[in-house]
């Protein structure tokens, strides 16, 4: 089975498990790869929550989207939610954002294969 991939640019696809997350840089947003290395595209986050949107991903501020499949653990119990992806890095939800991306969140363990 081929991997799932992401187009980004016209010549520029990533396989969707090699992304981390995706971080706003104003009209620029940074691709965190697993490898630790980023990669700048010339898009805005919402552009590329549109790309991404039929991925494991979820925008959760107004500057991350981030790969569901690598979140090691999930604090929900206290304001604000929290994630912790497979790198270490610890990730804050937005008020707004976070009844939406917590459902997501949700649905995907609920529906991924062991």
């Amino acid at each position: 089975m081929k991997p799932q991939t992401v187009h980004f640019l016209r010549n520029f696809d990533i396989e969707c498990n090699q992304v981390l997350c995706i971080e706003s840089d104003v009209n620029y947003s940074q691709v965190h790869l697993l490898t630790g290395k980023k990669v700048t595209i010339a898009k805005t986050l919402k552009q590329v929550s549109d790309i991404v949107k039929e991925h494991a991903f979820v925008r959760v501020n107004r500057q991350m989207i981030i790969n569901i499949s690598h979140v090691c653990k999930y604090e929900y119990e206290f304001f604000p939610i929290k994630v912790i992806l497979s790198n270490g890095r610890t990730i804050q939800f937005s008020r707004r954002r976070s009844d939406t991306a917590k459902n997501q969140i949700d649905q995907y363990i609920l529906n991924r294969p062991i």
